[in-house]
């Protein structure tokens, strides 16, 4: 399970749970015959002690942003926040930042509800790369990186790129296959949000936009081929889900910043 931050949808299983709750909706299903899908599709998840946490919670968020509450999905959600085991995963400063966003989510689901919104269908993302392509990058400041294919992952909204940063500027050569194999990988600005240790920066890339698919052509080139992910020496790598067309806000001068850009 790939966690990055507080806020509900910054894990994996919410991520993945709303999406896939939007799309059955968009598809034209009812909110009810929705979830009974979803429950189905994800039983090995809904009773976990820790995957249910974010599924029960990301699910009744999801729900309330294009209100469709149900009230046995609030239920389950309200159960969780209230007996502690969801903010009692998180460490240091990220545990009072996430009873933060607990107490607005259970605000949201206790007050007025809003009205159905219309869910159009998505575009789905594409990824024609890999395990293993080495991928050089070129950022609107013309400074490059480089980042390695470490999986594919494919779901109902297509198919994404899933990549570690090397430790690398573009004042050197590109390294040789032999030494991709052993670079160093970069590491995240922030430690894992659960366990506190240390992580190497990585994303899941998004690529449906049709900015995200131009970028993808113009500004991206496969420079190796290694067969296998990059290593990354014990660490767990970050999974920070996002647009390819949002690595700006990540890097200036081709090196990781200490915190993500803000978008204007």
């Amino acid at each position: 399970m790939g966690t990055w931050g507080v806020n509900v949808f910054e894990n994996d299983i919410a991520a993945d749970v709303r999406s896939e709750y939007r799309d059955l909706v968009a598809e034209g299903l009812d909110g009810p015959i929705a979830t009974d899908r979803l429950l189905a599709s994800c039983a090995g998840r809904v009773e976990d002690p820790e995957e249910g946490l974010d599924f029960w919670i990301g699910l009744a968020a999801a729900q309330f942003e294009v209100g469709r509450l149900e009230d046995r999905i609030r239920d389950r959600a309200l159960a969780h926040i209230d007996d502690g085991t969801d903010v009692s995963r998180f460490v240091g400063k990220d545990r009072g930042g996430r009873q933060k966003v607990l107490d607005q989510v259970r605000k949201q689901l206790t007050g007025p509800q809003k009205d159905p919104k219309k869910i159009r269908r998505r575009q789905k993302s594409i990824c024609p790369y890999q395990i293993g392509d080495v991928l050089e990058v070129t950022l609107r400041d013309e400074r490059r990186i480089l980042l390695c294919v470490q999986s594919v992952h494919k779901d109902r909204g297509g198919a994404y790129a899933r990549v570690a940063v090397f430790d690398w500027h573009d004042s050197e050569r590109i390294p040789s296959k032999r030494r991709l194999r052993g670079r160093r990988l970069a590491m995240s600005p922030w430690p894992n949000s659960l366990s506190g240790k240390e992580q190497a920066l990585g994303f899941t890339l998004i690529a449906s936009a049709k900015k995200d698919r131009e970028r993808l052509q113009d500004s991206v080139r496969n420079v190796a081929a290694l067969g296998q992910p990059a290593e990354t020496r014990g660490l767990r790598v970050s999974m920070y889900v996002i647009p390819w067309t949002d690595l700006e806000r990540w890097f200036q001068d081709g090196r990781v910043r200490s915190s993500p850009e803000k978008r204007s």
